[in-house]
């Protein structure tokens, strides 16, 4: 939650600063969160580690890193990743250089990596378009503690709030282009979150449960009526939903509703 005179950056040091400890863990974090305070909170005060996006806002340290990989002074260690899914198919390749904070002039940045994405969009078995995109980041994990396979595995990873929650609430609810005010967006918010967290088990889409929901009022009678998070999935996914005190299932009570 984030107060209307403070920004995002503070919001998040503030989240790690109120962690005991990092110890064995790794944070991600956007490129807007690359900055040398919050690098240092999570390394010297928390033990943890980092691994940060470079782009342009920290222009020097993205000069530098594409400068190394322009003229490695070794081969990078490399790794690749292949998904298909949604009318996609993605190769990520990633090349990892060590390197030392004197170099760059950044607070313990051991290892830089160049992240080369190649999205390629299928319809009806061929390929329309091709967009390739490549991204800088740094790490501090020292020496072997994380090789390349290990890294891509972590940028693959960082998605997966945005890919889980936000995407499908922005995409499927139209949550960015709600404007209301006076503290209702941020309950809607919570309200869109705990529906995507639910729907999310079935291995329909959003919009697919949604136009099912709304031609099938006892399935949502079931969706509200629920009493746990347990319980609602359950029932939206059409298998037994017992509680005591109530019918066997929720067909025979949402019957009795209609009646």
């Amino acid at each position: 939650m984030i107060e209307c005179k403070t920004h995002e950056d503070e919001a998040a040091r503030n989240i790690i600063a109120s962690i005991p400890t990092l110890d064995g863990v790794t944070v991600t974090l956007d490129a807007l969160h690359t900055q040398k305070e919050t690098a240092n909170l999570i390394v010297d005060d928390k033990k943890g580690d980092y691994f940060f996006c470079v782009k342009k806002n920290t222009s020097k340290l993205y000069a530098i890193i594409e400068t190394l990989f322009a003229n490695p002074p070794v081969p990078p260690e490399s790794a690749q990743q292949n998904n298909k899914g949604h009318g996609r198919h993605e190769t990520r390749t990633i090349e990892v250089l060590d390197i030392d904070p004197k170099q760059t002039n950044w607070p313990h940045t051991y290892k830089a990596a160049k992240l080369t994405r190649q999205r390629e969009i299928i319809r009806q078995g061929k390929v329309i378009d091709s967009q390739p995109e490549t991204t800088y980041l740094v790490s501090s994990h020292k020496g072997n503690d994380s090789n390349a396979q290990r890294l891509i595995d972590l940028s693959r990873g960082h998605w997966t709030i945005e890919n889980k929650l936000h995407h499908k609430k922005d995409r499927s609810m139209n949550e960015d282009r709600y404007r209301a005010r006076n503290g209702l967006a941020r309950i809607m918010c919570y309200i869109r979150s705990v529906v995507t967290l639910i729907l999310g088990s079935s291995k329909k889409t959003e919009n697919v449960i949604q136009r099912k929901l709304s031609t099938k009022p006892h399935l949502l009678t079931r969706f509200i009526m629920g009493k746990s998070l347990q319980q609602w999935k359950l029932c939206f996914l059409n298998l037994p939903c017992r509680s005591p005190g109530h019918p066997k299932n929720y067909r025979q009570q949402t019957h009795r509703l209609a009646v």
